[in-house]
């Protein structure tokens, strides 16, 4: 599934912004790419925006996974060369 979203990408570079904290910390990313469509015989280019912030360091986090009714399983379209 990997492969063939990367394929889906209108470019090979991904712009992205990223914020330290003031001790060099990751605090926030913002991933900036275009999406190739070609479904139904029309090219169509959808840009991304992915954002994640990262907060608060140290803190214990209690964790459980996902139901596996709450994970998406489906398929990624991608342009056929």
């Amino acid at each position: 599934m990997l492969r063939a979203a990367a394929r889906g990408f209108a470019t090979d570079a991904v712009r992205f912004d990223a914020f330290l904290d003031a001790q060099g910390r990751l605090r926030k990313i913002r991933h900036r790419f275009t999406m190739t469509n070609a479904a139904g015989g029309q090219r169509r280019e959808t840009d991304v925006v992915s954002t994640t912030e990262l907060y608060p360091f140290g803190a214990a986090v209690a964790l459980r996974p996902p139901k596996p009714a709450d994970i998406y399983a489906g398929t990624v379209d991608s342009p056929k060369n």
